[in-house]
């Protein structure tokens, strides 16, 4: 797993996101436009156990680890909400 930068824009980050999730879930590889503002788990696109894989491979992938009361899944779930607690964390 290639590791990122601490120079990555929200932007990089988000298509990293992305990219990682259409990896794994051969429904979001179909989509056309990515939903970045809306929670993918409310819209049925990732369930909690994905959450839970999702999360610790960007943990890995950005060499950062959260404590559990640092983000809720609504956090994770909305790739624009989430790219942005990853930057800051990276920073």
């Amino acid at each position: 797993m290639k590791k990122v930068s601490k120079n990555y824009s929200q932007n990089i980050i988000l298509d990293i996101l992305i990219e990682t999730l259409k990896k794994n879930n051969p429904q979001l590889k179909k989509l056309k436009k990515f939903p970045i503002s809306k929670s993918i788990h409310l819209l049925g696109y990732i369930d909690s156990f994905g959450i839970m894989d999702f999360l610790d491979i960007v943990e890995k992938k950005f060499s950062i680890k959260f404590k559990n009361n640092e983000i809720g899944v609504e956090d994770i779930t909305t790739l624009k909400v989430f790219s942005k607690i990853i930057l800051k964390k990276i920073k």
